[in-house]
């Protein structure tokens, strides 16, 4: 998937996001230069802050950026063998980013593709264990067919034995 929230030595511009406050924090002017958003630019508008306490804006505004940032990283590295409750949560938070303006279509359409193999690998899986399954039982079978046969065997020699004593034994009479 093309989702990368590398966060090398890019251009550190500022972008002009549209936030219902005047900006205070000195985190949220080292959120905003990340990696992340040079390589996947956002709009936020946060309209559902909108009846939120000023003092609180800032901080919850930081808090779903920092979200943003760790969705895509995490959905950068994970891997398709990871509990489909981690999947299930990384979507869930996209849908609430995106009530918010972010745009998270990538990061979704990433996610589902991993999804997607996932459930692929899952059932592969699946059906390798009813294979092995298969295997194992025709294996028992066949083992319990060998005995059988080699007991077979063993009565034909001793009859064949048998025979050719009574056989001798009638020639000497």
């Amino acid at each position: 998937c093309a989702v990368n929230a590398s966060t090398s030595n890019e251009s550190t511009r500022e972008e002009s996001w549209s936030l219902p406050f005047v900006k205070h924090s000195s985190l949220l002017r080292a959120i905003e230069p990340m990696g992340v958003f040079q390589k996947m630019p956002q709009k936020p508008h946060f309209n559902l802050l909108d009846g939120s306490k000023d003092m609180y804006l800032e901080g919850l505004v930081i808090g779903y950026m920092l979200t943003f940032a760790n969705v895509v990283e995490q959905t950068s590295k994970l891997p398709v063998s990871d509990p489909t409750s981690i999947f299930n949560g990384m979507f869930e938070a996209l849908l609430d980013l995106e009530s918010h303006g972010f745009d998270v279509k990538t990061v979704r359409s990433c996610l589902s593709e991993m999804q997607s193999i996932k459930e692929k690998h899952e059932q592969l899986q699946e059906q390798l264990l009813e294979y092995e399954c298969h295997i194992l039982e025709q294996t028992t079978e066949k083992s319990k067919i060998t005995v059988e046969l080699d007991h077979v065997v063993e009565e034909i020699k001793m009859l064949e034995e048998r025979k050719a004593k009574l056989t001798s034994a009638e020639e000497e009479k």
